[in-house]
């Protein structure tokens, strides 16, 4: 990537220190190598959001949840995948058996 497109980029909010952008992508985890699937979580003030890649069921989500797992739902917008977080306002409208729930990556 050109830098100067990469900086700003970066300056803008969409591209991480780390050249990470709002478009979800599978990567490998930087650690364990494993795949992820990898991108910012909102428009603002995100996160990196490191995901492993097999959706969850619900009764998963609720496994994940207990043991204090971040989880996110693959949504597409403007034809480009990107995590969107869950939280308590939006699971009960957007259950694990009707979109693509991802849990956070944790290296084995």
């Amino acid at each position: 990537m050109n830098p100067q497109l990469a900086a700003i980029l970066k300056t803008q909010g969409h591209m991480s220190s780390r050249g990470t952008t709002r478009r979800a992508t599978t990567q490998p985890c930087p650690h364990c190598h494993q795949p992820t699937i990898t991108g910012l979580d909102a428009d603002r003030c995100a996160i990196t959001a490191r995901c492993n890649p097999n959706p969850l069921t619900p009764l998963q989500e609720a496994h994940a949840l207990l043991n204090e797992q971040q989880t996110w739902t693959l949504t597409t917008r403007a034809g480009r995948p990107q995590l969107d977080p869950r939280h308590q306002w939006n699971r009960p409208s957007k259950p694990a058996n009707t979109h693509t729930v991802l849990t956070e990556h944790k290296c084995p």
